[in-house]
């Protein structure tokens, strides 16, 4: 049997000459048909195989051994094998209407003892077949000498996708083999095309020189860590500064300045000018000509950063978009509801950031956003007609705009970290490197230039101005100390007047500071305590608790002069500059990132080991009132502060002889004799009751006395309160 179906039925004479009932014809109920046959067939089989135990089977070969491969010859072979070992086995099945002629081919049957018939594929249908197996091996030939020329990773591709299209039929398995070979590679341009071969060294050699020369200058002081282009804009402003400065400058070095202020750019003559057009900035918010317009502005990002925008007026939908130059969708959308104010800017010509421009405010709670104008029609129409539209608004009756309008309004978020990215680098929040986040800076409502100077009130010397800066920080935290969360409002006039107070503190002349002075430590140790009562009041994340503490205090920032501070950094690198190192930080007490060291710049000389209960932490350990601290009367301030605080966190007990001190006396223990415990408490003991003093005294004789230390406390206060320091020593 097997070498007739080799052969096929075509060497066969006719159909008397095959036997009918030869027990080698029998097959079992098991037998499988080749894969490689019709869907049609393999579906009638599978019917009538649901009913039929038992069949027989008869016809040609349907390959041909020159086009098989040696592999596909082998599973014929066994193929053919296992079906004759079957039908020597069954003795119930019976080949009929066999005609061997190839006009007879077309169909023939198969008899089961069911008496149901099953037509197979027809001559034409298997010469088909056949055919596709030989181009198939064609196109692998081509395939393997394309494949020669292919990289790795694509042939890996390919493979991958012939590999994982074998479950979507025979078209997918040809479009995966086809796939390698259709990769073309580009060929780089030639030096004349466009974008052709650059020499590299070339042309990174200026620009790799330029930054080598920068870094070899010393841009202004400051610790805090800008991004790389505004840090570089930053070193080479003030390096024309102090070159234009010079009492007797080279000629050369002032025609070079001279030089490059009067010459005009194309940037320079086409800023500010042209419409949405000319910026590319389509948007996906239809404009009705007759109630909205837009204007070409300069807003203002953050200090010192001004970016070229559209900005349309919606009058029916009730809000201002900007646009940045080729985009769609609006960097910033401000509501009508969120508008407190509008008004224009008249700067000192000394101060004003864009000389020969006319700028304008629009206020709202959290945040001033400026807009500069090429000429003062342009201005002076923009204001009217948004004034006029807030007009309109305010006269509508609507009973939840605040909820029409979330979507639009500028988050508390947004205004504190910037709404298109950061001025200051992000800050480690955790131990590993990829958690970062972003600064919040809390004094950012208003510009410098909108504001009068913390020192324009002096007399000149540096005496006058630390004084000056010491009353403004001193006012600066009473005005924090009488808020509370029960009773704020972000739009009441006293809270914005506080931010804006706050926001002084940028033109803070940091320089004209002696951080060796005592009054230095009055100036830092309220600017801390000002922070954070500040950070608590607004709680953008809620109050810190112990998996938050870390970062609350390392992106709760206030911007004072040209740098930046952190509640850790004013605490651990400033205030505790030059105290001992901790023994062992933990929660709540959090140390800044390593990246911030240079902050140590700033440190002041204070070492005095009541600083550790001064600064209040805002865990509720501490008490919920600090003091505003003076020159004239800081030593009675402090030593009032220490008594309140000891006071409710030293505990006794005589049966077990134990004293229980808080735990800032364990993180900073070598503030006091260099981490003795018994220094400590003699330390602390001075501060305490005489009831308590007497008892820790005899423990003391004794010498039977256990130091413990409180657990750490994970829970803060909403607010902090002004300390009254005349009640402590009344009591």
């Amino acid at each position: 049997l097997a070498s007739m179906l080799r052969i096929g039925l075509n060497d066969v004479g006719n159909k008397s000459e095959l036997p009918t009932s030869d027990p080698a014809f029998q097959a079992s109920d098991n037998v499988e048909l080749d894969d490689d046959s019709d869907t049609s067939s393999s579906e009638s089989e599978s019917d009538d195989e649901s009913q039929s135990s038992n069949f027989l089977i008869a016809g040609p070969n349907h390959f041909d051994e020159k086009v098989l491969s040696e592999s596909e010859n082998a599973n014929a072979n066994s193929k053919l094998d296992e079906v004759e070992q079957q039908v020597e086995q069954t003795s119930d099945a019976q080949v009929v209407g066999v005609d061997p002629s190839p006009d007879s081919l077309a169909s023939f049957e198969v008899v089961t003892p069911g008496n149901q018939m099953e037509s197979y594929p027809s001559f034409d249908a298997l010469s088909n077949i056949t055919s596709k197996r030989k181009r198939g091996n064609k196109h692998a030939a081509v395939l393997g000498k394309v494949a020669k020329t292919l990289k790795s990773s694509t042939v890996v591709t390919g493979k991958h996708v012939i590999k994982h299209s074998k479950y979507i039929g025979n078209a997918g398995r040809a479009a995966g083999r086809k796939l390698p070979s259709a990769v073309v590679l580009p060929k780089p341009p030639r030096k004349h095309e466009p974008n052709g071969r650059v020499n590299r060294k070339k042309s990174d050699s200026h620009a790799k020189a330029l930054i080598k020369a920068m870094k070899r200058f010393d841009g202004p002081s400051g610790a805090g860590q800008l991004l790389s282009p505004d840090q570089m804009c930053r070193k080479a402003s003030h390096l024309l500064s102090e070159i234009s400065s010079l009492a007797s400058p080279s000629e050369r070095t002032t025609e070079a300045i001279s030089a490059l202020v009067n010459t005009n750019s194309q940037s320079d003559v086409e800023f500010l000018r042209g419409s949405s057009a000319e910026l590319g900035v389509v948007p996906l918010e239809t404009i009705n000509v007759n109630f909205d317009c837009e204007f070409i502005v300069a807003r203002s990002i953050w200090e010192g950063r001004w970016r070229e925008e559209v900005c349309t007026l919606y009058s029916r939908g009730g809000h201002l978009s900007f646009y940045a130059p080729l985009t769609k969708k609006p960097s910033l959308v401000v509501s009508f509801d969120e508008i407190i104010s509008v008004r224009e800017c008249d700067p000192n010509p000394e101060a004003n950031p864009l000389p020969g421009l006319h700028i304008l405010a629009v206020d709202t709670a959290w945040r001033c956003h400026y807009l500069a104008f090429l000429e003062a029609a342009s201005l002076e129409s923009f204001s009217s007609k948004l004034k006029n539209s807030l007009y309109l608004t305010k006269d509508q009756t609507q009973q939840n705009k605040a909820r029409e309008w979330e979507t639009f309004q500028l988050s508390l978020e947004s205004a504190l970290t910037g709404t298109i990215g950061p001025k200051w680098a992000s800050v480690s929040t955790g131990r590993k490197s990829h958690q970062k986040k972003q600064r919040r800076v809390l004094n950012g409502r208003r510009l410098s230039f909108d504001l009068k100077p913390v020192s324009d009130s002096t007399g000149g010397n540096i005496t006058s101005i630390q004084s000056c800066i010491a009353t403004y920080v001193e006012n600066l935290l009473e005005m924090a100390l009488a808020f509370s969360p029960d009773t704020l409002d972000a739009t009441e006039s006293s809270f914005i007047e506080f931010l804006d107070e706050a926001s002084r503190l940028r033109s803070l002349p940091l320089n004209e500071i002696d951080f060796t002075s005592r009054e230095a430590l009055c100036i830092f140790v309220n600017l801390y305590h000002c922070l954070l009562q500040h950070s608590l009041l607004i709680a953008v994340d809620g109050l810190p608790d112990k998996r938050s503490a870390t970062q609350f205090k390392r992106r709760s920032c206030y911007e004072i002069g040209d740098d930046v501070f952190s509640l850790s950094e004013l605490e651990s690198l400033v205030i505790r500059g030059k105290t001992r190192r901790p023994s062992r930080i933990s929660l709540p007490f959090v140390a800044p990132p390593k990246k911030s060291k240079t902050y140590i710049i700033y440190a002041l000389d204070a070492t005095d080991f009541r600083i550790n209960f001064v600064l209040n932490n805002g865990d509720t350990h501490y008490p919920a009132q600090v003091p505003v601290l003076t020159e004239r009367t800081m030593d009675d301030q402090i030593d009032a502060a220490c008594q309140n605080f000891l006071l409710n966190q030293v505990e006794i007990d005589t049966q077990k002889t134990t004293v229980v001190l808080p735990k800032v006396c364990d993180v900073y223990k070598n503030d006091f004799g260099n981490g003795d415990v018994i220094v400590c408490l003699s330390q602390c003991l001075q501060y305490l009751g005489d009831s308590m003093q007497l008892s820790i005294a005899e423990l003391l004789e004794n010498g039977m006395v256990s130091v413990k230390f409180r657990t750490p406390c994970d829970k803060f206060h909403t607010h902090l309160a002004s300390f009254d320091a005349s009640y402590v020593f009344s009591t």
